[in-house]
């Protein structure tokens, strides 16, 4: 697996539920109802929208984060993409969030 894909969902009760998945390749239907989508093969944050506004924000915080939350995916996603989870320095990584190639969208 390459992405880890995060929705978020607002129930009636004002409520928010966490959904995780992980996918090889990114949907046309997940680029539409998918909150976070991290590239964990390019070590990239693909888009992050919370609350309908689009978020900048680096690799490192969102690892961090989801590390936390989720150690056994986090982990899993890293080895399977060729790394343990070591933090990069910020002049390693692009700190911005990019768009994804088409290449990996069905």
């Amino acid at each position: 697996m390459r992405y880890l894909l995060v929705t978020y969902v607002k129930k009636p009760d004002g409520k928010i539920d966490e959904l995780v998945g992980l996918g090889e390749k990114i949907k046309n239907s997940d680029l539409q109802t998918v909150n976070i989508i991290m590239d964990f093969q390019e070590r990239k944050v693909n888009k992050c929208i919370i609350d309908g506004q689009r978020v900048d924000t680096d690799w490192d915080n969102l690892y961090a984060y989801y590390k936390g939350v989720y150690p056994a995916i986090v982990d899993r996603l890293s080895e399977e993409n060729g790394w343990r989870g070591e933090v990069l320095s910020p002049s390693d990584l692009d700190d911005q969030v990019t768009d994804i190639d088409p290449k990996y969208v069905q």
